[in-house]
């Protein structure tokens, strides 16, 4: 049980990030976010390595688009990207807005309020902007994190991942893993943002440790396999240094898809 708070102290953390089309793309399908709360801060940049301070917290988010329709073509796809139509670029445009639409939560039931109505938003911004021909996919896989200093809050839909590793162990925790290895995975998925769905997901709660590093990652980074992957983490001396080295190492694998990975820990 996580007791009610009101005014958490504000939050410090180190960010790492990176996205990359991958080996057999041109285009880029994936998009990711970073925000405290009062304006989004970073997104579908290359990548991003600096602290960043939140009053209430710091969420970070990861998207890859689906496509639905494999009539079309892989240069369609390119020149939609190229233009600005990728529906994972909605998906960022209707979260950043929510969870910066009012002052930030202070109190725990807030912020979850806001992160059920963030991720709606996002969900309806697919779902619109999927009715424009000019986009090529249509659906989008999110997984949205939210770190305070004490306290990780994890949502997710579709198939982007989110990971922590702590103490040497990696645990899934977007599909409800214990970092300390209480529980295991739930097996069930939920449908990604644009696919019509009863409720919104699930949303996990976990204590936050210094020296625990928060991972989300797009479907190109999770094929690598969870054991190389620890493995990368593990051997990194920084954040940034492990960004790298696991886009790089997909690259080196010919990845099949896109590639995305956000690496956040706190800071003292």
């Amino acid at each position: 049980m996580y007791a009610y708070r009101s005014g958490p102290p504000p939050t410090r953390v180190a960010v790492a990030a990176r996205t990359h089309a991958g080996a057999k793309h041109k285009s880029n399908l994936d998009a990711y976010l970073v925000s405290d709360f009062e304006a989004y801060l970073a997104r579908d940049y290359a990548t991003m390595c600096e602290p960043v301070t939140g009053r209430a917290a710091v969420a970070v988010a990861v998207f890859c688009g689906h496509f639905f329709d494999w009539n079309r073509s892989p240069a369609q796809a390119d020149r939609a990207a190229a233009q600005g139509f990728k529906i994972t670029r909605a998906a960022v445009d209707a979260l950043s807005g929510a969870l910066v639409a009012g002052p930030p939560p202070l109190s725990d039931v807030e912020l979850r309020e806001r992160l059920g109505q963030s991720l709606h938003s996002a969900g309806q911004g697919v779902q619109q902007a999927a009715r424009d021909q000019r986009f090529i996919d249509t659906a989008a896989s999110c997984t949205l994190a939210v770190l305070q200093r004490d306290r990780l809050e994890v949502i997710q839909a579709g198939d982007t991942r989110g990971y922590v590793l702590r103490q040497g162990r990696l645990s899934w925790v977007s599909q409800g893993a214990s970092p300390d290895g209480y529980a295991m995975p739930n097996a069930s998925r939920p449908p990604p943002l644009g696919v019509p769905a009863p409720a919104l997901p699930p949303l996990y709660t976990y204590e936050l440790r210094l020296g625990d590093t928060v991972m989300l990652c797009s479907r190109g980074v999770t094929a690598l396999g969870e054991q190389l992957l620890h493995g990368i983490l593990m051997g990194s001396a920084t954040l940034e240094a492990a960004a790298t080295a696991i886009v790089d190492q997909a690259l080196a694998q010919r990845a099949e898809h896109n590639l995305t990975v956000v690496l956040a820990s706190l800071l003292g």
